[in-house]
């Protein structure tokens, strides 16, 4: 099967990342698999350390990539993002414990005159295609089925079961996985149904742990959902944001007999944001807008200690 034609981009231009005159390739809009490619977000803000290593991988990298790190810090989205601004086709998995390798490679289906057809899984397609293949929140996966993909590590063919074809990877094919821990399991919980991965199937892995952005990269993202909002008030939602972080129970440096069930990722400080803008005429508009956002799944105790942050911060 024909490569798709590359093409370079550099990083200061495509990724508004000014300084870092790197080129790294991609595809040209409009090429046959476009429809793959994610949907673009003009307001999304790379963040210079994670991106550079996630584009280094891209460019140089034979391994897999394996992101970790805390929910909503943006593992998912930067790997979409980037795809979106290089014209990568993406073939995108949720896992659970209950996905199978037929999930993934492919399986036989009914036509329309009554046979059957085997139609290519997610899997299949990336690599017959040279897609990029994202299996997103791999520690849900089974073990087991995470063991059956240690071949492609190697870069070795896939052979379909049901067929007997021989699929080889095309030029383009990459690997990334992202997780909430490194693979070593959740001794504490936090994510219930988080699985231990096999040290086999973690070894031929690249990582890079996610974690929130800093603070001065919050305050511009949620600027792009509050342009005319005050600086000051940005800097002050993002020290609620660092606050109910500190107490997570997740939080190793949490102080063990104060510590709560919740944290507040990036993503819910967005959205945190956005019911701001429609809260201007209720009496407690932060207060509000903090329990669509967050506090409906915390506990009443959880919830007075958020309130109670807010209170702090804004008076």
């Amino acid at each position: 099967m024909t490569a798709m034609t590359t093409t370079e981009y550099t990083i200061s231009n495509t990724f508004d990342l000014e300084g870092i005159d790197i080129a790294v390739n991609g595809y040209p809009k409009g090429h046959k698999h476009q429809a793959f490619v994610p949907d673009l977000d003009e307001n999304y803000r790379f963040r210079r350390d994670i991106l550079m290593t996630v584009a280094a991988w891209w460019q140089m990298e034979e391994s897999p990539l394996y992101l970790w790190g805390p929910m909503g810090t943006g593992k998912t989205s930067v790997l979409l993002q980037m795809a979106a601004r290089l014209n990568i086709p993406v073939q995108l998995v949720s896992c659970h414990d209950r996905l199978e390798t037929p999930d993934l490679i492919g399986r036989y289906v009914l036509n329309d005159e009554g046979g059957m057809d085997f139609i290519d899984g997610p899997l299949t397609t990336a690599m017959r295609f040279g897609h990029l293949l994202i299996l997103d929140e791999i520690d849900y996966l089974n073990p087991a089925t995470a063991a059956g993909m240690n071949g492609l590590r190697e870069g070795l063919p896939l052979t379909i079961p049901e067929t007997g074809e021989t699929v080889r990877p095309a030029e383009g094919f990459k690997l990334a996985v992202t997780g909430n821990t490194n693979g070593m399991g959740d001794d504490l919980n936090v994510y219930p149904g988080i699985n231990r991965m096999n040290q086999a199937f973690l070894d031929g892995f690249a990582g890079l742990e996610v974690g929130y952005p800093e603070k001065q990269t919050e305050v511009e993202i949620l600027k792009s959902v509050m342009p005319d909002q005050d600086d000051s008030v940005l800097e002050a939602m993002v020290s609620v944001a660092d606050s109910v972080r500190s107490l997570f129970m997740g939080n190793p440096n949490a102080d063990e007999d104060n510590a709560i069930e919740v944290t507040m990722s990036t993503r819910t400080l967005v959205r945190w944001a956005r019911w701001r803008l429609m809260a201007d005429n209720h009496p407690k508009p932060w207060e509000f807008s903090m329990e669509r956002a967050l506090g409906w799944r915390t506990s009443p105790e959880t919830k007075a200690v958020i309130n109670g942050i807010i209170d702090r911060v804004f008076g």
